[in-house]
């Protein structure tokens, strides 16, 4: 599923809370933080899904999230 297409809904679905996941600060980068869900998925108010991981302070987008393989 396209993640930009999604709702706040389908996206804590995607990223249930506890799922382990991989961060990357940098959209593209190879660099990444292995994390885990920490909340719901919210829309802000330009639309963007974000979602509280552990480690980070304030929701991040979800189009820097990948699974754990």
């Amino acid at each position: 599923m396209d993640k930009q297409k999604m709702t706040a809904e389908q996206a804590s679905k995607m990223f249930p809370i506890g799922e382990k996941v991989k961060y990357f600060p940098i959209m593209d980068d190879e660099h990444y933080e292995e994390t885990e869900i920490r909340s719901e998925a919210w829309a802000l108010g330009h639309g963007e899904l974000v979602i509280k991981v552990k480690g980070r302070p304030d929701g991040v987008s979800i189009g820097h999230l990948e699974f754990i393989d």
